[in-house]
């Protein structure tokens, strides 16, 4: 039974999505070899199921445990995102118990999107990995209540995706396999299988296979022995990895055998990462037996030697990568994912195959260097050092999980305080001043008219002033806030509620985070972008946010009704410098405030320049600048409006949202110019 959709706080789209049927927490144990031996009944090595009670009778007996998110697809999916700063996203279900918490909290803490994981019924998976000498026995029990099922695979799910991974242990579910990479091939997106284990192989390889000759694979990983099995499942010889790469090469473009402590042997006939490699001329894999293509392979593997090369062959190129030498190995649990990983974002990255095969390489050396498959920060210095350099190691290891982690905590923060009106301005502003008075006026009026939440950078200044303004309606307030605002020397004191801010070293997350803030995520939202007098980091936010109006970037919802027609066209035909001198011209505040309106894209957050003493006036000449020289064109900037006075903003506001103004409001607004658009409509 399914118990529904899990909330997340990121809707970005990913850049890889990894499915996992079952979410798996594992319970990882390091024991001596002989208690491993004894536990795993003399069959060390390798992975098979169990029930709930012998579980539970191996944990008692182990005692000292940890756990974590396990699973193949979980572990590449941690190890791109807090190991390359990739937007990775996992699909599958996991269970309505505690387990399934742990899990969920596992992967959000390293960066991957959970949104597409739905809870069902009953209970998450669990693993205990004996950890004994180097090596790993997985002993796992699985609910069959708690399974992705195939109607749950939506093509949306895939939506901005480069690539899908899929692991051997998904063919456990009855055509989910196939139907997963096919549905991907159809959209474009690249596909990346595992073959999992020997052991999942010897028992499924019917559904893995089907799934290698659809033609829709694109890159495939084994190890040496997952290479063995499969020599002998299709009868080729000898059963070693250059024969079993080579069978792979007649199925996919590119293909990697493992080869533990020795590197790996990769090969591939994709021109995007082998044009600078050596090639032979293309002869078409399809026309070579079995036979014949694993002899010719393992020649030219041989030829490559174990310190590294390539090698062409039949169109294809391959490359042995050497081992990384002097790694102390703790735990090689997630090593392989590891691996994938790093090869999977040389791939994104568009490097060439020995590129992708040395990242893979180290990636798997800085994944065995600690207990468990969760790479410390400590281990992705060590390896962007060597892969990187020493500078963009130290840069990459220590900011792709801080801003990760910042995302998720702004993101987080939106979702629980809900979409709203975000406010930018001056933090050097002074209370009491002019300016500080109106600000503080118009997020008070703007919190009674909209019930909408009031969003700030959290700074001084104007952010403050709209911040409490707001409050003072009973509004409630939200900021993502810097650790240091221009013009001071610390970290500002706050005026905001301790669950209502997030603190950031990065101003790349505190704007990402404004913009979700001020974007609506249902018809109930009625959100804006209001922008107050301010210095380089409002013009930084407001150029941002008009470069993501331009590209069409900004999420906006679908249209619920038509503006009106007399109202668009009053907004019609009119250049940027006809609608500023009819702002601070124009006596007829409610009819122009309605043709400003319906320029707003319905479904759209309305921006709004607050041209408080004219302070926007040399904005709006730069535009016009450039759309004179040819460098913008009006229709870009489309429903974004100048208003000189707070009854001019709350007009448009009530205007694009339908709402009737208070009386007192009603005389102002009528009174006072009316907002205009910054370009023509």
């Amino acid at each position: 039974m399914e118990a529904g959709w899990a909330s997340d706080a990121d809707d970005s789209p990913a850049e890889v999505v990894l499915l996992q049927p079952v979410a798996l927490v594992d319970h990882l144990c390091a024991v001596d070899e002989a208690t491993a031996h004894e536990l795993a009944n003399g069959q060390l090595g390798g992975s098979s199921r169990c029930t709930t009670e012998q579980l539970q009778q191996l944990l008692l007996q182990v005692g000292e445990f940890s756990c974590r998110a396990g699973g193949s697809a979980s572990n590449v999916a941690r190890g791109l995102a807090s190991g390359f700063g990739v937007a990775a996203a996992v699909m599958g279900a996991c269970g309505s118990d505690e387990w399934g918490s742990i899990w969920r909290a596992s992967m959000k803490r390293s960066g991957v999107c959970t949104k597409r994981v739905i809870t069902l019924t009953g209970a998450t998976g669990r693993s205990v990995v004996l950890l004994a000498g180097g090596e790993r026995s997985c002993r796992t029990c699985l609910d069959p209540q708690v399974s992705f099922p195939g109607r749950c695979l939506q093509p949306q799910q895939l939506q901005g995706a480069a690539w899908l991974f899929v692991s051997g242990y998904a063919a456990y579910q009855d055509g989910l396999l196939l139907q997963a990479v096919r549905m991907a091939e159809q959209l474009g997106v690249r596909v990346a299988l595992d073959l999992a284990s020997w052991e999942v192989m010897a028992s499924l390889w019917g559904a893995m296979q089907e799934a290698l000759l659809s033609g829709c694979i694109d890159l495939c990983f084994c190890n040496q022995e997952e290479a063995r099995q499969l020599c002998e499942l299709q009868q080729l010889q000898p059963a070693d990895p250059e024969t079993a790469l080579c069978y792979l090469l007649q199925h996919c473009s590119t293909a990697v055998v493992t080869l533990g402590p020795h590197g790996c042997l990769a090969g591939s006939t994709d021109s995007s990462i082998t044009s600078s490699s050596r090639r032979s001329s293309r002869a078409g894999s399809s026309t070579v037996s079995d036979a014949e293509a694993a002899a010719a392979a393992a020649a030219a593997a041989q030829g490559c030697g174990a310190g590294g090369g390539e090698a062409a062959l039949a169109g294809a190129v391959i490359h042995r990568q050497p081992g990384v030498a002097g790694v102390e190995v703790v735990d090689v649990t997630g090593a392989g994912d590891m691996f994938a990983a790093g090869f999977l974002h040389g791939m994104l990255r568009g490097w060439s195959l020995q590129r992708c095969a040395e990242a893979a390489c180290l990636s798997g050396a800085a994944a065995v260097q600690v207990l468990g498959a969760d790479v410390g920060r400590a281990q992705l210095h060590w390896m962007h050092k060597r892969l990187l350099g020493p500078h963009a190691a130290a840069a990459l290891a220590e900011a792709a999980g801080q801003v990760a982690r910042e995302q998720l905590a702004a993101y987080g923060l939106v979702e629980k305080i809900g979409r709203g009106v975000a406010y930018f301005g001056s933090a050097r502003v002074q209370p009491g001043s002019s300016i500080w008075q109106q600000t503080q006026q118009l997020a008070r009026q703007v919190a009674q008219l909209l019930g909408s939440p009031t969003w700030t950078g959290g700074g001084p200044g104007l952010m403050q002033a709209a911040s409490q303004g707001a409050a003072a309606a009973g509004g409630a307030v939200g900021g993502i806030r810097l650790q240091r605002e221009a013009g001071t020397t610390v970290l500002s004191g706050t005026y905001l509620p301790e669950d209502a801010q997030v603190v950031c070293r990065h101003l790349s997350t505190r704007k990402s985070g404004l913009v979700q803030a001020g974007c609506a995520a249902g018809p109930a939202d009625r959100t804006a972008f209001i922008f107050l007098p301010g210095g380089l980091g409002t013009m930084d936010e407001l150029f941002e946010l008009l470069t993501l109006m331009q590209l069409k970037k900004l999420p906006q919802l679908k249209a619920t009704a038509a503006a009106a027609p007399a109202a668009a066209a009053a907004a019609g035909g009119r250049g940027c410098l006809a609608a500023t001198q009819d702002a601070h011209s124009s006596g007829s505040g409610v009819a122009a405030a309605a043709a400003a309106a319906a320029a707003v894209p319905r479904g759209a957050a309305p921006v709004v320049l607050v041209d408080y003493d004219g302070f926007y006036q040399g904005f709006i000449q730069f535009v016009q600048g450039c759309e004179q020289h040819g460098m913008l064109r009006s229709e870009e900037l489309k429903g974004v409006a100048v208003a000189a006075s707070n009854a001019a903003v709350l007009q448009l506001l009530a205007e694009h949202y339908s709402l009737e103004l208070p009386a007192e409001l009603q005389q102002q607004a009528g009174a006072a110019p009316a907002a205009a658009l910054l370009s023509s409509s």
